[in-house]
C-alpha cells in the first residue's frame, strides 16, 4: 500500500514537472514579449534560424532562434542597450548592484574619461587624415566605406585605453 502511494506521488511530481515545462515553452513561444519582435522565420525546431539574418532586413533589434528554438534578442540600438543596462542595474539585488557599480564606476568616472579625451582626439584626427588621403573620382567626390575606419579607430581606442597597445594595424 505504501509502495503504491509513493509511486503515485512520484508520478504526480513527474507529471507536474512535465506540464510545467510544456506550459513554459508554449507560453514563451506564443505570449512572450519576444513574439512581437521581428526576426527571421524559424524553419527548424532543433537547429533554429541562426545565421539566416541580416540587420538590413529586420532593423537594429531582432530575435533569432538558436539550438532547440531558444530565443535570443540582438540589438545594436544604443538607446535600447542603455535602457537594458540601466534596467539590469535597477532590478538587481542590493549586493549584486553594489558589486556591478564597484566594477563599472572606476572605468567610467569623469577623471578617467577626461584622461582619454586626448586619445579620442588623436585617433579622430588620424582617421580624418586617412579619409582625406583617399583617391577621389573625376567629379571630385570620394567613395568611402566609413565603417572600416570607424571600427579600426574604435578598436584602437579600446586597446590603447586598456592595454596601451593598438588592436588594429595602422590605417593605410
Amino acid at each position: 500500500m505504501l509502495l503504491r502511494a509513493l509511486a503515485s506521488l512520484a508520478l504526480a511530481i513527474v507529471g507536474a514537472q512535465v506540464a510545467r515545462k510544456v506550459y513554459r515553452i508554449v507560453h514563451r513561444h506564443f505570449f512572450s514579449a519576444f513574439s512581437r519582435i521581428p526576426g527571421p522565420p524559424n524553419p527548424s525546431w532543433i537547429r533554429g534560424n541562426f545565421g539566416r539574418l541580416t540587420q538590413a532586413e529586420y532593423g537594429p533589434t531582432f530575435k533569432v532562434h538558436i539550438l532547440f528554438s531558444a530565443t535570443h534578442l540582438y540589438t545594436i540600438d544604443t538607446v535600447a542597450l542603455h535602457r537594458i543596462i540601466n534596467l539590469r542595474l535597477l532590478v538587481t539585488e542590493d549586493d549584486e548592484r553594489t558589486k556591478l557599480r564597484k566594477i563599472m564606476s572606476p572605468a567610467f568616472g569623469l577623471s578617467q574619461v577626461r584622461g582619454l579625451t586626448q586619445l579620442f582626439i588623436d585617433k579622430s584626427l588620424e582617421l580624418s587624415e586617412f579619409w582625406a588621403g583617399q583617391p577621389t573620382e573625376a567629379d571630385g567626390w570620394a567613395r568611402l566605406d566609413v565603417m572600416v575606419g570607424l571600427k579600426a579607430m574604435t578598436l584602437d581606442v579600446i586597446g590603447l585605453a586598456g592595454t596601451h597597445q593598438p588592436l588594429t594595424p595602422e590605417l593605410k
